[in-house]
């Protein structure tokens, strides 16, 4: 008998990419609209593969309460700037953007923004599949 297979992240997949290089970050983002996939977010994931990824939008504030992995998050401007990161941020923590104004979260696998060089100001985008 073979386990069953973990459940998709949700929403729509899409394309992260830095502007500045064009640099594809993640080849498979998925969006979380919904409240409740918003609720959801990666609690029940146990790894994400290389170039997955999850994005929130309206999300200033997250907990890794319950999660089985570390995970890198970003908060973003409305118009796609990294204003704040949150890097390899281990299970039962709380992260919040702590610049004011509106936010949307970014969330992928531990240890890939010190692969990308995410910085402060840099600008990204979602490419809709």
């Amino acid at each position: 008998m073979t386990a069953p297979l973990p459940a998709p992240l949700p929403g729509t997949p899409g394309t992260l990419r830095r502007t500045r290089d064009r640099l594809v970050l993640l080849s498979r983002l998925r969006r979380a609209s919904s409240p409740r996939e918003q609720r959801l977010g990666l609690l029940g994931v146990a790894a994400l593969a290389p170039g997955e990824g999850l994005f929130l939008p309206g999300v200033r504030m997250i907990h890794t309460f319950f999660m089985k992995m570390a995970i890198d998050v970003a908060f973003l401007s409305p118009d796609g700037t990294v204003r704040d990161l949150h890097p390899r941020l281990p299970p039962w923590r709380i992260a919040f953007c702590r610049q004011p104004g509106p936010a949307n979260t970014l969330e992928t696998a531990a240890g890939a923004f010190q692969s990308w060089n995410l910085q402060l100001g840099d600008q990204l985008e979602i490419i809709q599949a």
